[in-house]
């Protein structure tokens, strides 16, 4: 799996990029620049490619914030036109590694109990269930 880090906020991208791989060793990790990443768009695999977008949660002095914001929102456009998902990246210092660390493999989420009917024998669930399909079987009829 490859990730790339990238972003307005450019000491951002360098630091994620050289802490994250302490995290995730089978990764290769890098990070580009707005405009080179823009460039090489057409070219990510997204079957193996996970893009994180540094967050601009950061103060920063007026103009340069303007600035900033103006670069983020072209590449969300641009991932949005290209239809690549991405994750975007926000915190300070190890929260920030953290929470790119979920973006990239988000297993240690809670998940979600399997529902199994069959063991509940719960008359009213039971009943609600069987109500609701027939609600929707009639409210979708099938096809001639």
């Amino acid at each position: 799996m490859r990730v790339i880090i990238t972003g307005a906020h450019t000491p951002d991208l360098i630091w994620l990029a050289q802490h994250l791989p302490a995290l995730l060793p089978d990764v290769d990790v890098t990070s580009q620049d707005a405009q080179a990443f823009k460039n090489s768009l057409p070219s990510i695999d997204v079957n193996d490619t996970r893009v994180l977008l540094s967050g601009l949660d950061r103060a920063t002095p007026g103009a340069n914030q303007v600035h900033l914001q103006d670069i983020d929102a072209k590449l969300r456009a641009a991932l949005a036109q290209a239809q690549v998902s991405f994750g975007v990246v926000y915190g300070q210092g190890v929260q920030r590694l953290q929470n790119a660390q979920r973006l990239v493999q988000p297993h240690d989420l809670p998940q979600r109990a399997a529902w199994v009917c069959d063991a509940c024998s719960d008359p009213e669930c039971e009943f609600k269930l069987f109500t609701g399909l027939k609600g929707l079987k009639a409210a979708n009829p099938p096809a001639p």
